[in-house]
């Protein structure tokens, strides 16, 4: 065993094994790298350099998909080499998490799963009952309790003792846990939205009926594959074992929980409910059993009850969770949910992601389609990235410097392309003349300052963005073509589903922190010509706005 440290101390020292490749290595260690092929040697993202140490040598790979100044520079694919010693390097981070704590009242009467009751001891006459515990159950039998959970048999005596009587019922349809005196004004649960490339959570007030704030971050699960089948073939591999793409998952969880909480001044023991919803897939990783294919029998439709310490989440030990019933193995408890927002037939939802769900109302059914569109998230780019801060989102022309600048989401400095900013950036040098109508990067009759931005690359003409070295934020000849045939084949199987109706409304929605912007999607084309726009609106978020409604009892 060796040990490897990103530079500038992103992370702790970590242990890695000579046998595996670096790409494995950090992934064994719940890290992010950036990867989009399970480390199969195809997409080519997962850089580095060493700074310190030796691995292996180059292999043919490397020389297939790094571009010459990479390779001169001291770049290799961390999924090509292996420690030779202790190892210091130097790689392209991740996306990072992203936070919104602005407020948002619930409306309407919140009736949770999991509910809070004082009992106070000193003023019960347990008159015909030998013990506290069947005191509890009986008091709490009207409303709807039938168990009283071992753990929480545990703390009831010292509850009693720290609460001088007083204490606490956390219940569900069973007693889940016991806390000294009176905590009913802190109850929280969080809701979560597991998609392909990008979780969610709100976190919710139960006490206060109000949504706190909100946080996302991309799945880490994507250095197993971009999409849901690229890890169901994963785990096939590796004989059904999913361990280490459930733990990868619920570090992502645990850490916009922990770090919403810290901003929020939650404590996360105070959580007792978390509900998620998402794919089928995902959902089946949460829970550390295999996946089946989108077109295969799933192991289960509607997901059990589990306590958050059997999959170690930040929350309190005994917190329910849960999540949404699927509609079949291909779609999950997002799309059934979704579907039960939107008011009327003849309504086309379309929620866009890695794998774009259609889901279409008409005389009075529900037909659900799937289209692949890795594209949408910014996967399968170069340098995709989900939307949040340091995403390019745009490109403008300035004319005092007679340069091009790119605009980005947040206070970062760029560092990658997002999927819904990469339609607005395409568009925006298309407008620029840098774009011919072919999908090629035109550099004839360019100023100077922005022919310098140009050069080959591995995947064709390549533009920078932003940044230099390191830091530099590339957009390819590649990347154009797989945004055009991918909005082509969209609009295609679009048409198709709808063919021959008369559609009433149609919902755009999208991944959490994606802004999506309807004149965008109009000039993109991203909708064929029989879709009359009036009638098109966007509807941020809807599959995590669906899990706080699944949560609360709305």
């Amino acid at each position: 065993m060796y040990t490897l440290r990103l530079f500038n101390n992103q992370v702790e020292e970590i242990l890695i094994d000579e046998e595996k490749d670096l790409l494995s290595s950090l992934r064994d260690a719940g890290l992010d790298p950036i990867c989009d092929c399970s480390g199969e040697g195809q997409c080519g993202k997962c850089k580095a350099r060493i700074v310190s140490g030796n691995i292996t040598g180059m292999t043919e790979v490397e020389e297939r998909l790094l571009a010459l100044n990479e390779k001169s520079s001291g770049w290799f694919l961390m999924c090509q080499r292996k420690p030779l010693d202790d190892l210091v390097i130097d790689m392209p981070q991740r996306d990072g998490e992203n936070y919104d704590l602005n407020k948002t009242p619930l409306n309407g009467d919140i009736k949770p799963f999991v509910k809070k009751r004082v009992v106070d001891f000193n003023k019960v006459d347990m008159d015909g009952f030998d013990d506290c515990r069947e005191f509890i159950l009986d008091m709490f039998a009207e409303l709807g309790v039938k168990s009283f959970e071992y753990k929480a048999m545990e703390k009831l005596v010292p509850a009693l003792k720290a609460g001088k009587n007083v204490v606490t019922v956390v219940y569900s349809d069973r007693i889940m846990t016991v806390e000294a005196g009176d905590t009913t004004d802190c109850h929280y649960a969080v809701a979560m939205d597991l998609g392909t490339a990008t979780v969610g959570i709100k976190m919710i007030d139960i006490a206060n009926g109000e949504i706190l704030g909100k946080a996302w971050a991309g799945n880490s699960q994507r250095p197993f594959g971009y999409d849901a089948a690229k890890r169901v073939e994963y785990v096939a591999k590796n004989n059904g074992k999913c361990k280490e793409l459930q733990n990868v998952l619920v570090y992502t969880v645990n850490k916009l929980i922990r770090n919403l909480c810290s901003q929020l001044g939650v404590d996360t023991k105070q959580i007792y409910d978390l509900l998620a919803v998402g794919n089928p897939q995902i959902i089946h990783l949460l829970y550390n059993i295999a996946p089946q294919a989108a077109d295969e029998v799933p192991m289960f439709l509607t997901p059990e009850n589990i306590y958050a310490y059997e999959i170690e989440l930040e929350a309190n030990e005994m917190a329910n969770v849960t999540a949404v019933p699927f509609v079949n193995g291909e779609f999950g408890g997002d799309a059934a949910v979704v579907c039960d927002m939107a008011d009327g037939d003849e309504t086309l939802i379309i929620d866009l992601g890695i794998d774009t769900n259609l889901i279409l109302k008409h005389n009075g059914t529900q037909r659900f389609k799937r289209v692949s569109t890795p594209v949408f998230e910014g996967m399968g780019i170069k340098q995709g990235m989900i939307n949040g801060n340091g995403a390019i989102t745009g490109y403008t022309w300035n004319e005092d410097a007679q340069n091009s600048f790119a605009e980005s989401e947040g206070y970062l400095t760029p560092t990658g392309i997002s999927g819904m900013g990469f339609w607005s950036l395409y568009l925006d040098l298309k407008q620029l003349g840098y774009i011919g109508a072919d999908n090629k990067f035109q550099t004839e009759n360019l100023p100077e300052r922005v022919a310098m931005k140009f050069a080959d690359g591995p995947f064709g003409k390549e533009m920078v963005l932003s940044g230099g070295g390191f830091m530099k934020v590339v957009l390819t000849e590649k990347d154009l073509a797989v945004l055009a045939e991918t909005v082509n084949r969209f609009r295609n199987e679009v048409a198709s589903l709808i063919e021959g109706l008369s559609l009433r409304k149609v919902i755009l929605t999208g991944a959490v922190g994606a802004e999506i912007k309807l004149d965008v999607v109009k000039a993109i084309g991203l909708l064929p010509d029989s879709v009359d726009f009036s009638i098109v609106e966007a509807v941020p978020e809807m599959a995590l706005s669906a899990a706080v409604e699944s949560l609360i009892g709305y």
